[in-house]
């Protein structure tokens, strides 16, 4: 029990350095486009409005991502059946 808890925890803690690393660069290379791109003086109004460009976008990345181990999942998961069982 104790090892296979010790693997889950692994796999866990390196899913969420990279989920979060992952999301921060999209947050950060869709407000820094976005602040390139802007023409007008405003520039406090439209920082804000940048950040919360680029929060939308890494909020649908992971919105992607657990569709996906969802869809991974459910399909890898389908025929596992009980555990132990002897068949014969």
């Amino acid at each position: 029990m104790a090892l296979a808890g010790s693997v889950f925890n692994t796999i866990s803690q390196l899913g969420n350095s990279v989920g979060l690393a992952v999301t921060a660069v999209i947050a950060a290379s869709v407000t820094a486009y976005n602040d390139s791109s802007a023409n007008d003086t405003s520039r406090a109004s439209q920082t804000s409005g940048h950040r919360l460009e680029g929060y939308r976008a890494a909020y649908w990345t992971i919105f992607a991502g657990m569709v996906a181990v969802f869809l991974v999942s459910s399909l890898g998961l389908r025929n596992v059946g009980i555990v132990g069982n002897k068949q014969e």
